[in-house]
């Protein structure tokens, strides 16, 4: 994908890095790829979807915006959820400007207020997106603007409809005025930093969120053991992980239907993503607790 064909950019360039900012579920993800037009994030129905921050790279003649997309802010400092923690404070720690996503449905909840607190503290622009303004009742958008307008100086409020991609053009126009002079970071025909193999693995994780239920997709880990490209043909072997043997059992499925549906699924998308024949072959294994454990995170790459 490239931004322009010829790309001259502008002698008053500007650039930086915005975090995507909101709790679990608000539709971070959802944004991203709306934005880059692309499917750089898994997105699922489930919360805690997005585990690793991935960057989305919006190049224009005028502007460079490197999105970053964390998890969702959790409280517990445990375990994953102590790496995922970590993963939004260097988000915040690295931002040029924050864009704080929130519901529209919704009043502002403890959780808002919490990073309201957060976001005090720091000298970075701030940029309220109201999200999912297609399911919210009209009448309720106004009152929902002003009670967040009394509660923090953002630097300006849009609501928005990530899923039907509606006021993301606005959201776009503040994000950019909002950057700092700056250089091209990144190539301008660059969306992601991001490795194909690292997608990859990122699509059969999806499958398993979308496919199994209760603490299977929380407690499963997809790492991309080879990525060979060949010709015409990508062949792909990954290990799922999960916690304990009960969890291998529902992933594989009876007589191997359930890893059978994930590996086929998982593998259209690749297809369609690489433009190649894929070739998947998929393994469960068993690490003991992995979640809770910083040495057996740190030995699965989660530092």
């Amino acid at each position: 994908m490239t931004p322009t064909d010829s790309f001259t950019p502008a002698e008053d360039f500007h650039s930086g890095y915005v975090m995507l900012l909101g709790r679990p579920n608000v539709g971070k993800s959802t944004l991203l790829n709306a934005i880059m037009n692309e499917e750089l994030a898994i997105v699922t129905p489930k919360p805690q979807t997005t585990r690793r921050r991935i960057l989305g790279i919006y190049t224009r003649p005028q502007h460079q915006i490197i999105f970053m997309d964390a998890p969702g802010v959790v409280k517990d400092k445990r375990g994953l959820n102590a790496f995922l923690a970590r993963e939004v404070q260097r988000a915040m720690d690295s931002a040029d400007v924050i864009v704080l996503i929130v519901e529209a449905f919704e009043p502002a909840k403890q959780s808002e207020e919490l990073l309201l607190e957060r976001l005090r503290k720091l000298k970075q622009p701030v940029i309220l997106a109201i999200n999912k303004v297609d399911k919210a009742a009209k009448p309720t958008l106004l009152p929902l603007i002003d009670d967040y307008r009394q509660r923090f100086p953002f630097r300006a409020i849009v609501p928005i409809s990530a899923r039907k991609k509606s006021g993301v053009d606005g959201l776009l126009a503040e994000v950019a005025a909002a950057l700092p002079l700056g250089p091209m970071f990144f190539p301008p025909d660059q969306i992601t930093d991001a490795t194909e193999r690292f997608l990859c693995g990122e699509m059969v994780r999806e499958q398993i969120f979308l496919l199994t239920r209760q603490e299977i997709p929380y407690c499963s880990a997809v790492l991309v053991e080879e990525f060979k490209d060949e010709d015409k043909l990508v062949r792909i072997h990954a290990d799922v992980w999960v916690e304990r043997e009960g969890h291998k059992g529902i992933v594989i499925g009876q007589g191997g239907e359930m890893l059978k549906r994930i590996g086929s699924n998982a593998r259209r998308k690749m297809e369609a993503f690489l433009g190649k024949q894929v070739y998947l072959e998929l393994q469960v294994k068993v690490k003991e607790n992995w979640t809770r454990s910083e040495g057996k995170l740190r030995q699965m790459g989660f530092e």
